[in-house]
């Protein structure tokens, strides 16, 4: 079995899901974030139980995800060059910013290749992206990898 059932995850990881799906639930005008008790148990621990709620939490977090993957980071350097707060704001925000979006996507892509899900709706999502991902070790001959993505899409 390639996919494994994550029944915890290590403070530092959940922390980072956390901080980016709260910051968008506040930042979309969503006045209730669903997974305040998980960042109440960050607090107690080095690990965390995330037992019935992974999926929820992985899936509600994918739309991050995507606009973070969609983003163009020429433009968005544009965007934060142009607004007034960068004349007060650290010069170094732009590759901070950088930086912590491409550590959520490694921690997302991560999680997505390891983990075996329950629902099907985060199942899809990750169907979908192994599928891509095989699609590109197939067109790049990484007959190895490709074995190996083969058999977690099989155990999807």
């Amino acid at each position: 079995m390639l996919l494994k059932r994550k029944e915890t995850l290590p403070v530092s990881d959940l922390l980072v899901l956390l901080s980016w799906l709260q910051s968008e639930t506040i930042l979309g005008g969503n006045k209730k974030f669903q997974f305040d008790h998980l960042l109440k148990e960050c607090r107690n621990s080095t690990e965390v139980d995330v037992e019935g709620f992974l999926d929820d939490l992985m899936y509600d977090s994918y739309k991050i995800y995507k606009k973070i993957k969609e983003l163009d980071p020429k433009e968005m350097e544009k965007k934060v060059h142009m607004s007034p707060l960068f004349k007060i704001l650290p010069k170094d925000i732009v590759e901070e910013s950088k930086r912590g979006m491409k550590s959520y996507i490694d921690l997302y892509e991560r999680l997505m290749m390891e983990t075996k899900f329950e629902y099907s709706n985060i199942r899809e999502i990750q169907r979908t992206m192994l599928s891509i991902l095989q699609t590109q070790y197939i067109v790049a001959e990484e007959h190895e990898k490709c074995s190996e993505l083969k058999q977690k899409l099989e155990e999807i």
